[in-house]
C-alpha cells in the first residue's frame, strides 16, 4: 500500500487487520474506487462490499489524504463522506473539480443529511446514510457503466 505524507488512507491503516486486505492486491484489474470517510468502520464496511462486487477499494481516512490519493491514483470513481473534520466532501469535490487530471472522476457523496442541501455540489450522485450496500453498488455500477450494451429483441 502507498502512503501519502504519512497520513492513513489504506485498508491497512485501520485499527485492526481487515479480512479483505489479502485479496486487495490480487484484483489489480478491477475498477479502483476511492472511499474517503473519516470513520474507519464505515470505510472498511464499504470497502468490503466493493471487494465482494469485484471493485478494488482504496481507503482514505481524511479529506486531505483522499484528494492527494485521487490525484496520484486517478481512481475510476470516488465515494466521499460529506462531514469530515479536516476537508469536507464539498471541498474534496472543489479541489478535484479544479484539477484537469481529476475533474472527470465521478464523485458520490455520502451523508446523513438531506440530499436537497447538497444540490449544486457537483457530485455525480448522493447516498443518504444509512444506505443499503446494494444501493451503493447499483450507483457505482451505473456511474462506471452509464451506457450498457443495448439489448435487441429477437
Amino acid at each position: 500500500m502507498a502512503a501519502v505524507n504519512g497520513e492513513s488512507f489504506s485498508n491497512q491503516s485501520l485499527s485492526h487487520k481487515s479480512r479483505w486486505t489479502d485479496t486487495f492486491s490480487v484484483h489489480q484489474s478491477f475498477p479502483t474506487v476511492l472511499v474517503i470517510d473519516d470513520d474507519p468502520e464505515v470505510a472498511e464496511l464499504v470497502g468490503c462490499f466493493l471487494t465482494r462486487e469485484e471493485f478494488r477499494p482504496v481507503l482514505a481516512l481524511s479529506g486531505k489524504a483522499g484528494v492527494r490519493l485521487a490525484r496520484s491514483l486517478l481512481p475510476s470513481l470516488i465515494l466521499c463522506d460529506v462531514s469530515m473534520p479536516d476537508t469536507d466532501g464539498l471541498k474534496v469535490i472543489e479541489a478535484l473539480g479544479c484539477d484537469p487530471a481529476t475533474a472527470h472522476i465521478p464523485i458520490v457523496l455520502m451523508s446523513g443529511h438531506d440530499a436537497a442541501s447538497l444540490d449544486g455540489s457537483g457530485a455525480s450522485a448522493f447516498l443518504q446514510k444509512p444506505f443499503h450496500m446494494s444501493e451503493m453498488v447499483h450507483v457505482v455500477r451505473r456511474l462506471l457503466n452509464p451506457c450498457p450494451a443495448l439489448e435487441y429483441a429477437t
